[in-house]
């Protein structure tokens, strides 16, 4: 997958987190869950901090590719 079609992707589904946020403001998020494919069953805040934490390594593994590649350009 290419750059702008990861992106697209990722706004496309933030999107979707979005809507679905806003469609069912006031309810519990404990009262709500969904499983995930490896951590089972989690309820809204867990995925909220699960997702919220995902990203966060997502944006410091592209971080730490761009630092590697600028100090290997430097060689």
């Amino acid at each position: 997958m290419d750059a702008a079609t990861a992106l697209a992707t990722l706004e496309k589904t933030r999107a979707k987190l979005r809507d679905l946020v806003v469609s069912h403001d006031g309810l519990s998020l404990g009262a709500v869950g969904h499983p995930h494919p490896a951590l089972g069953m989690l309820d809204g805040y867990q995925w909220f901090s699960f997702i919220g934490t995902h990203e966060a390594r997502h944006a410091a593994q592209i971080s730490e590719i761009g630092q590697a590649l600028t100090e290997r350009s430097g060689d």
